[in-house]
């Protein structure tokens, strides 16, 4: 059995997970619904001097948000089998998350990249960011349900089409076994993946002008290089299985090339690792993984480097 998390502040925003993780969850596996609630609420203090009264009203307010979970479990994941729990703030939410998903061996997190803030703790934004960089587990990040709805018609029946970014490191290649199982999840139409990879721009490369090569003929011998690799690639870690591969010469920031692409040619899922490599070919992992949660009108799901 694997557990898949979904961490909520019961926001609109937050519980656009919940569809998502539902289609990750295969039979006999468990979602775990979580929120994050502050230990100490300095408000409360000042109000209730006697720890006695203070502890029975946090616990009849953990009572009430446990049973606000659990209605929202019921209402969302259908006859998929879960657990709703409440975690007790000590430190960053982000903390907390992660190490339930340790204690609780859970194999993937799955959250939105926007909630609300307030009475409890937000859960969100900048959280979700930090989960991505910190998790040994991959962490599946939706956008907001207005994203969404604006990606595709809302009968969109095209090949369910996943865009893996990749700069040939080893690190890069840990979300290739990843898009493969999304790629399995049954009910997706047609399942595509598409391997990327973003040509450097040479004249960003100063050492190219000063040995006065020209320009164009560095681009096709990077274009030419990128092509053979990703044929080697395809070849070895999807013998069985169709896949796309696309290189491109871009002066925009890699996540720019990679959303550019994911717009126009309908992606569904963007499939990426945390880390890459710097040097001639362009880095695109990283720092990009970042922004592309920040802005991708897709769900992306980040693979952690091992």
């Amino acid at each position: 059995m694997s557990i898949i998390l979904v961490p909520t502040d019961f926001s609109e925003h937050s519980l656009t997970a919940l569809p998502f993780a539902r289609k990750q969850a295969s039979s006999g596996d468990e979602i775990h619904l979580v929120s994050v609630v502050e230990e100490e609420n300095h408000f409360f203090s000042t109000l209730f001097s006697e720890k006695d009264e203070k502890s029975a009203l946090y616990d009849d307010a953990e009572r009430a948000l446990l049973a606000e979970l659990n209605a929202v479990a019921e209402q969302h994941l259908g006859d998929t089998s879960f657990q709703c729990q409440l975690i007790r703030s000590t430190s960053r939410p982000s903390a907390d998350l992660l190490k339930y998903a340790e204690d609780n061996q859970v194999s993937m997190i799955v959250m939105a990249t926007h909630g609300r803030s307030g009475f409890l703790n937000t859960i969100f934004g900048s959280t979700t960011e930090r989960v991505v960089h910190a998790s040994k587990i991959p962490v599946l990040t939706i956008p907001s349900q207005q994203i969404l709805d604006g990606a595709f018609p809302p009968n969109d029946t095209l090949n369910f089409h996943i865009l893996v970014p990749i700069d040939f490191s080893d690190e890069a290649k840990q979300s290739y076994q990843v898009a493969r199982e999304q790629a399995g999840i049954e009910g997706r139409h047609d399942p595509l993946i598409t391997l990327f990879h973003v040509v450097e721009d040479p004249t960003r490369a100063t050492y190219h002008n000063a040995l006065g090569e020209d320009v164009d003929e560095i681009y096709a011998e990077l274009h030419l290089r990128a092509n053979q690799a990703i044929e080697q690639e395809i070849s070895e870690f999807f013998p069985d299985i169709p896949v796309n591969s696309v290189v491109v010469e871009s002066e925009d920031d890699p996540h720019e090339s990679i959303l550019n692409f994911a717009r126009h040619r309908r992606v569904q899922m963007i499939v990426i690792s945390t880390h890459g490599r710097s040097g001639i070919a362009e880095l695109i992992i990283g720092s990009t993984t970042l922004r592309l949660i920040r802005s991708s009108p897709v769900p992306v799901l980040v693979v952690p480097s091992r």
